[in-house]
This record gives C-alpha cells, structure tokens and sequence, in this order.
C-alpha cells in the first residue's frame, strides 16, 4: 500500500514544481516588462559583476540605471568593463560572463546549456566530490570529476569523464544536449560503466525546466530501466538563483530517488549553492531523512 502512494505521489510532487517555476516564470515577466526594452543596457563591472536597466544618465565618470529590482543606482565608468544595448532584458552577441557560467549547472547536474569556447568552472560538492568542466567549443564540453578516497588509507576512488554536446533549437527558448558519463572505481575490477544520456532544456539561462533520461551499461550489458532526471531554476535576484533537482531510477517495481531542493548565490565570481538532498525508495515510504547539501564553484571565463 505504501510503495502505491509513494509511486503515485511522484506524478504529482514534479507537476507541482513545474507549475511553481511556470508561476513564478510568469511573474518575472509580467514585472520586466514594465521597463522600456528601446532604452534597457547591460553593464559589466571588472570585478565580474553584471547590472541591467534603463539607462537615466552617463557622462564621463558615471553611468545611472534603474530597475525594477535595485531602484536607481549608479556605478563609475572607472569600474566599468562593457557597456551593452540589450533587447528584452538578453544581451545582444554577448558572450556569457559568470552568471551564465553558473546558471549552465543546477546543484548538481547540468542543463541543456553549455559553456563557450574557452570558459571553464571548478565545483566541489560535500567537500569529497570535485568536478572540472571546460568549454572545448562552443557546443561541445568535457567534464571531469573524482571523488579522491584514494587519500583515505588508498581506498578505491571513483573517477569519470562526461563529454557533452549542446545546441539550440529555438534560441534561449529550447535547447537539446547529448552527452555521456563514462565512469570507473581505479583499486577494483568492476569494470567500466557508461551512463550516456539526453536532456531538453526549456526556458532561458535565468528561468529554465529541464528533463533528462538515460540509461546504464555495466558488464557489457544495458540496464533496461531508464534513470530519469527532472531539473529547474529561476533567477530571483541579481546573485541568487533557486534551484531544485530530482532523480529517480526504478525496475518497474521498485523505485530510488534522490530530490535536492535550494538555492545559488554568486559571491564576487564563485557561486555557493545550498539545500537539502532528500533520497527516498518504496521500502521507506514512511521515512523522511534530509541532508544537507553544499557546494561551491570558481568560474574561469574566456571575457579575462
């Protein structure tokens, strides 16, 4: 009987936060669109910072915006990297500064969206579990992630690579990517796993949904149940960005799962994120156990 809520309960929990993120999508909206796009412009700051609004004033030494989130505010043109035109609050053949690099990955997988050529991040989650992603063009990135037990008493240590190629369908409305991890335990002979996998991305780098499914090889054979993944986030302030995360794989019968639900918060050009990683499974549906869940990134953008 519980192993039926918990199955049927599912179904409703991710259609419940997709309706959140389309509500809240739909408030940002209505809110920018307030703001006259002909006079919107997009400040970037050497310190990595970014600001958008409509342009009140500029001379020599200053540059005035105001928007809807900040009010009136003015920053000195000594700080002051690129000054930009913006058409409905998106850059116009701009390259990506640390926000967007942030905003390609949720707490712990990524999205549709890729890195540019040249850019690059560090993440570290749980403090054991280490990640590099650099852009080798400007849809195709490669990842590379250890978990280094090897410094525990040469324990086994987990390793893995994930080449992945990203493209738009429709421009930061839709995105597809395709993509592949390739895993191994070095210190034992269980043999190579691969986990290649598919995921769509709908909505723009600060307000998205994306969905996920791929599927496992282990010992030369294919696991014939899907992994599945349901991510989101949506910009909420000029440094902060709430994010959830879910993950279930099942055997028709029985179902694994692990929900992260929290938030990112750019500080200068790293971006801490935090929450709570919820796992649960049809045998302890009347558990709930909550852990809690952190990490950090250091972006390396091609704009230095």
């Amino acid at each position: 009987m519980q192993k039926n809520r918990v199955c049927k309960s599912i179904p409703f929990l991710l259609s419940c936060i997709i309706i959140l993120f389309y509500s809240i999508s739909v408030r940002a909206q209505e809110s920018d669109s307030t703001q006259d796009a002909d006079s919107l412009v997009r400040v970037e700051m050497y310190d990595g910072n970014e600001f958008r609004g409509v342009l009140v004033a500029i001379d020599e030494e200053k540059v005035v915006l105001k928007s809807n989130a900040l009010g009136q505010i003015t920053l000195y043109r000594k700080y002051i990297k690129k000054i930009e035109m913006v058409d409905s609050l998106e850059v116009k053949a701009a390259k990506p500064g640390y926000s967007e690099i942030h905003s390609t990955r949720y707490l712990f997988t990524s999205s549709a969206y890729g890195l540019e050529k040249g850019d690059s991040y560090y993440q570290n989650i749980l403090v054991f579990y280490n990640q590099y992603n650099v852009g080798i063009t400007d849809r195709f990135s490669m990842s590379f992630g250890i978990l280094p037990f090897f410094l525990i008493a040469g324990s086994p240590t987990p390793v893995g690579v994930t080449p992945k190629y990203s493209f738009p369908v429709a421009k930061d409305k839709v995105n597809l990517s395709v993509g592949v991890l390739i895993g191994d335990i070095i210190g034992e002979n269980n043999g190579i796993i691969a986990l290649p996998h598919v995921t769509a991305t709908f909505g723009s780098r600060e307000k998205n949904v994306s969905i996920g499914m791929g599927y496992v090889f282990a010992d030369g054979q294919l696991v014939p149940y899907p992994v599945i993944n349901f991510s989101g986030l949506i910009k909420v302030s000029r440094r902060t960005f709430l994010m959830t995360e879910n993950h279930i794989i099942s055997d028709g019968s029985y179902i694994v799962g692990l929900s992260i639900v929290g938030a990112k918060s750019i500080i200068s050009k790293a971006a801490l994120s935090y929450g709570l990683g919820i796992p649960f499974t049809t045998d302890y549906a009347s558990e709930i156990i909550a852990m809690p869940w952190i990490g950090l990134t250091i972006p390396f953008t091609n704009n230095n």
